[in-house]
Formats: structure tokens, C-alpha cells, sequence
């Protein structure tokens, strides 16, 4: 039987959370409390058409659906409480100006929103 040590596990470990972040098909994302965003995962691109540069330190606000700003400014508002949202549904615009229908699980921990 082998045995790994401890830094060897947690080496494996941190490597196996970046090869899901960057492999998944889900939309994720982190941003601090003020729904500024300071990570998305490639997700974003693909289904999005925006990049990562283009959507870091900014809020969604600018390419959510007009009529879906307030909603989603009130959620944000709520994670940052410490609430956590477990269904929510918003629409945002894509780079090709189209819109895509979204559904969000989302949780706060420490000062970030995830």
C-alpha cells in the first residue's frame, strides 16, 4: 500500500478544485460582497461569449436584462446579508446581444460570494 503525504494530498487536492473550475460546464463565479466580480470560470466565455477581462471588476449590471437589474441588485443585496439564494432566475446579455435565460444557486462565505 502506498502512502502520500500530507503536502502530496493537498497539492492533489488544490489541483483537482483548479481542473474543476476550469473543466466545468457551469457558469461560476466569485465576487465580493458589492457583486463585483473577481473570478469566472471559462464556463462564462463559452456560453456568454464575453471573457474573463471583460468581466472581472465589474458588476452584472451592465449586461443584465433591463427588467431583471432590480431583482438581481436585491439578491446581491441578500448574499451579502448572509442569506444564501437557492433558486434564482435572471437574464444576461450576451456579446452577440442576445439574452440568456439563467438559473443561480448562490452562497455567501467570509467576504466573497460564490
Amino acid at each position: 500500500m502506498d502512502v502520500i503525504d500530507a503536502n502530496e494530498q493537498d497539492a492533489s487536492s488544490v489541483t483537482d478544485r483548479v481542473r474543476i473550475w476550469e473543466v466545468s460546464q457551469e457558469m461560476l463565479m466569485v465576487a465580493d460582497l458589492n457583486g463585483v466580480w473577481t473570478n469566472v470560470n471559462p464556463a462564462w466565455e463559452r456560453v456568454t461569449g464575453w471573457t474573463r477581462e471583460e468581466l472581472i471588476g465589474r458588476t452584472s449590471e451592465w449586461i443584465e436584462h433591463p427588467d431583471d437589474v432590480a431583482a438581481t441588485r436585491k439578491q446581491i443585496e441578500d448574499l451579502a446579508a448572509g442569506e444564501k439564494t437557492l433558486a434564482f432566475e435572471n437574464r444576461m446579455r450576451a456579446k452577440d446581444g442576445s439574452y440568456r435565460h439563467l438559473a443561480w444557486h448562490a452562497v455567501p462565505s467570509g467576504d466573497h460570494l460564490y
